[in-house]
């Protein structure tokens, strides 16, 4: 029952409501408010534990959430995922979770998001979404986390925002990097075929990124 996704430590205030998607996103943790203090109290104290013994922290995220996706069954709304980067409320909700969480938990220096895999997943330019059909990822995935850097740096003035480019081919990390902020995001960077233990020092994809 760690946290994977910013839902798993913050709730949305009241007056933003209404960017909340068609329909409820599930997550994965328990949502019992004794599970949702107990993560809470957790984090909190792993903070001021990183703080006392002269460490920095950051947090390790998924967005946006689309848990227990499944291309048949799961979080589509006619054609696309239930939180769409394109859809008008997705990019304004994770800028408002970010606030929150920021107000909730300070003491965090950077923060560390994929967005693709822990429960975040992104419409398929090939597939039938309405708003991301024919738009490549760079176009789509690259303004969400310049927002999300921007966002926290100015919450926090000294933080980062690092991007891990999970999941997706070498052209499109390449292509993407072209476009992202160097001014408040930086790369969690492996092999683009595999995870860090695949990652060597001869890997050219990586020394190019």
């Amino acid at each position: 029952d760690e946290p994977l996704t910013l839902e798993d430590v913050v709730a949305l205030p009241v007056a933003f409501a209404c960017l909340q998607s068609e329909r409820e996103v599930p997550v994965r943790s328990d949502r019992s408010p004794e599970a949702c203090l107990r993560r809470k109290t957790d984090l909190r104290r792993r903070i001021a534990l990183c703080k006392e013994a002269g460490m920095g922290t950051i947090f390790h995220f998924g967005a946006p959430n689309n848990a227990f996706y499944d291309p048949n069954f799961g979080n589509f709304i006619k054609g696309q995922m239930a939180r769409c980067l394109l859809d008008g409320k997705t990019q304004e909700y994770y800028q408002r979770m970010l606030e929150t969480f920021a107000a909730e938990y300070p003491g965090v220096d950077d923060i560390l998001m994929y967005t693709y895999d822990q429960d975040a997943w992104l419409c398929n330019e090939f597939g039938t979404c309405p708003h991301c059909g024919g738009k490549p990822l760079h176009e789509r995935v690259t303004p969400f986390v310049n927002r999300m850097a921007q966002t926290w740096r100015r919450l926090n003035p000294r933080g980062r925002l690092f991007w891990e480019p999970w999941e997706l081919s070498a052209g499109q990390v390449l292509r993407c990097v072209e476009d992202l902020d160097p001014a408040c995001v930086g790369l969690s960077l492996h092999t683009n075929i595999a995870e860090a233990q695949a990652t060597v020092v001869a890997d050219r994809w990586f020394k190019n990124t």
